[in-house]
Parts: C-alpha cells; sequence; structure tokens
C-alpha cells in the first residue's frame, strides 16, 4: 500500500527489464517493496496492464508525472527488446523536461544502449551485488519518502510536507495546430501563439482546485512550449488537481527549492500574492 503523504509520486522507482532478467528484476522488487518503496514491476501488474494497448500504457508509466524514477537493468537481452528500448526512450523524453536525472541505469553486462551517455553514472551489479545495489537505491530516494514508522526522528529528520511546488506544463506547437479542437481565432504565428496558449493555460488553471499560483516563466524553443507555475499545495489536506487542462501535458511536478534551490530563486515566488 503507498502512503497518502508520500507526495504526488505513485512510484518511486519503475523497473524496465527484459524478459531473460525477469527473476533478477524480480529480486530487486521484492526488497525494495520490504524497504517501504513503492515500485513498478510489470509482472506484478499484469491484470493492470490486461487489455490495454502497450505502447501508450508503459509511455505513461516510464514517462509519467506519477513515476519518479526509472530504473533500467541494461543487459545483452535488454538493447536488443522493442518495448525496453520503448521504455528506455520514454524515460529519456521526461529526463529532457526534468530539472533533475530521471533513468537510474544498473549495468549487467558489457554492451552499448542508443541514447546512454558514456559519461553517465551507473551501478554495475557484478561488482556492487544485489543487497548493497537496493542500499543505494534506498538512500537515493530518501529524500522523497517518509521517515520508517517506529523511527521516531532517532536518525530521520521529522517529515515536513512541503507547501509550495513547481508544475512544468507543454505542448508541442505543429501537434496542437493540426487538433481540430483548437480555435479557428488562435494566432499561427509562434510568437503569438505562444503568448495565446499561455493565457489559455492560466485561464483554465484559474477554474481549478488551486487557488494560490503564479506564472514564473516559460521556455521556447521553436517546436515546443513550457511553462513553469509555483503553486501552493498540501497533499495531505488534498489531491492534485490542475482542472481540464486540455492539450497541456504534466511534464513534472517538483518541489520549489528543487528547482530554485539559490536563494535568487525566492524572486519567483511571491505566493502571498497569487490570486489575491
Amino acid at each position: 500500500m503507498i502512503e497518502k503523504n508520500r507526495q504526488i509520486f505513485k512510484f518511486d522507482v519503475a523497473i524496465s527489464y527484459a524478459g531473460e532478467e525477469k527473476g533478477l528484476a524480480g529480486d530487486l522488487y521484492r526488497l525494495l517493496l520490504q524497504n517501504d518503496v513503492a515500485v513498478f514491476f510489470a509482472e506484478d501488474y499484469k491484470v493492470y496492464l490486461w487489455g490495454k494497448r502497450l505502447p501508450p500504457a508503459l509511455k505513461k508509466i516510464y514517462g509519467g508525472v506519477h513515476t519518479k524514477f526509472v530504473i533500467p537493468i541494461i543487459s545483452k537481452h535488454y538493447v536488443k527488446k522493442f518495448y525496453t528500448k520503448l521504455e528506455f526512450r520514454t524515460a529519456k523524453r521526461k529526463e529532457k523536461s526534468s530539472s533533475t536525472e530521471v533513468i537510474l541505469p544498473i549495468i549487467l553486462d558489457n554492451v552499448s544502449l542508443k541514447g546512454l551517455e558514456s559519461d553517465r553514472n551507473y551501478i554495475d551489479l557484478r561488482k556492487e551485488g544485489l543487497h548493497s545495489t537496493v542500499d543505494i537505491i534506498i538512500k537515493k530516494l530518501r529524500p522523497y519518502m517518509p521517515p520508517p514508522a517506529g523511527i521516531g526522528g532517532l536518525f530521520y529528520e521529522k517529515s515536513v510536507v512541503p507547501t509550495f511546488w513547481v508544475a512544468t506544463f507543454g505542448i508541442t506547437i505543429e501537434d496542437l495546430l493540426k487538433n481540430p479542437e483548437l480555435p479557428s481565432f488562435a494566432p499561427r504565428d509562434y510568437v503569438a501563439f505562444c503568448d495565446w496558449i499561455e493565457k489559455d493555460l492560466m485561464g483554465r488553471i484559474s477554474k481549478s482546485p488551486i487557488k494560490k499560483y503564479n506564472l514564473i516563466e516559460d521556455m521556447r524553443t521553436g517546436e515546443t512550449f513550457s511553462v513553469r507555475i509555483a503553486f501552493e499545495w498540501n497533499p495531505d489536506e488534498q489531491p492534485l488537481d490542475f482542472g481540464n487542462i486540455a492539450w497541456w501535458e504534466v511534464l513534472e511536478i517538483a518541489r520549489f527549492e528543487d528547482i530554485y534551490p539559490s536563494e535568487r530563486g525566492k524572486e519567483f515566488l511571491n505566493i502571498k500574492e497569487m490570486n489575491e
């Protein structure tokens, strides 16, 4: 059972593995569960996946906002399989729009995986062993997890639910311009269109349960457009609900201090004046 106050992530990690490594992935899954980690392990989610079209279902898990980290178990089998490559590419796209790393690679063989950078730090399971690898994963997850029951703050600081958050919303310009639901009066010039679609998002959020929020910045690449919004929210008091955001995709939800850790970041956060 996933604890209610585990921020907004349904899964702390999603394991990506080839069928030949199912036994190893299963061992990793069970050890993580014993340490109160919320894990997506495909073999244990057969009922959820049954009847679904796998590519969109897997993209939602490995690239969705409710999964914090993706752990690919990279082997000679992994680099050849269609679905493992799909899961890895999906996690890569998520990482590009994230302020922190998403992919935590585990290596089993000396193989090359397209898209995995040569300078990417990884865990070599042949050297670390399974239990040591689990210990490393737990330490990586610790900032995102509540303290274990019974510790009483002896070794862990008291878990504090963050109040201020940053949401990153994104669209692909070309795809949206082809959307039949886009109003005919929407401008087609890139700059004017970005201005218009930004106002569209703010208008939609104004109708959501989120009552205190502020536009921080936007990012325009020519092909895509993304917007960052700071907002006040307590996960213990209400579910996160941005209302009907239509064609917008939520790319990332993160604590404000994780996105803007410096003192300068506080200049962006004028939470008391949000929508008042």
